[in-house]
C-alpha cells in the first residue's frame, strides 16, 4: 500500500534521475525509507517507463556507489507498473561519492562527515 503524502522516510517520483541517490544515502543515514517510481506528489501510480531495466540498474548504482543493499520491487497498480526502492537505516555512514547525506523532514541535507555528531 502506498502511502498517502511524502514523508521524512518516503519519496514519490515520477520517474528516475540519478540525482536520487542522494534521497537513498540519506534515507541510510537516517531512519530508513522509500522512494515510490511511477507515483506522483498526491500518491496516486502514473507509471514508470523501462522498469525492467531500473529494476536492475538502481540495485547495481545503490551497491557500487555507496555499498548498500537496498530493496527494489516491481509492483503494478491498474495496469501500471511502478517501482519501489527501500533503503534501511545503516549502521555506519554511507558516503556518496565521498558525500554524506541525511534526511531532515522531506529533504535532504548534505552534512559534514567530519562533525560526527550527526551521526549520533
Amino acid at each position: 500500500m502506498i502511502p498517502k503524502e511524502e514523508s521524512q522516510q518516503v519519496e514519490f517520483k515520477l520517474i528516475w534521475k540519478d540525482d536520487y541517490l542522494k534521497q537513498l544515502c540519506g534515507f541510510a543515514n537516517s531512519q530508513g525509507g522509500s522512494i515510490y517510481l511511477g507515483v506522483n506528489d498526491q500518491g496516486k501510480v502514473v507509471g514508470i517507463n523501462n522498469a525492467k531495466r531500473l529494476l536492475e540498474e538502481i540495485p547495481n548504482k545503490g551497491a557500487n556507489l555507496m555499498g548498500i543493499v537496498m530493496q527494489v520491487d516491481l509492483l503494478f497498480e491498474n495496469g501500471l507498473s511502478y517501482l519501489l526502492l527501500k533503503v534501511h537505516q545503516s549502521s555506519q555512514p554511507v558516503s556518496l561519492r565521498g558525500k554524506y547525506y541525511a534526511r531532515s523532514g522531506t529533504t535532504n541535507q548534505e552534512v559534514n562527515h567530519h562533525h560526527q555528531r550527526w551521526w549520533l
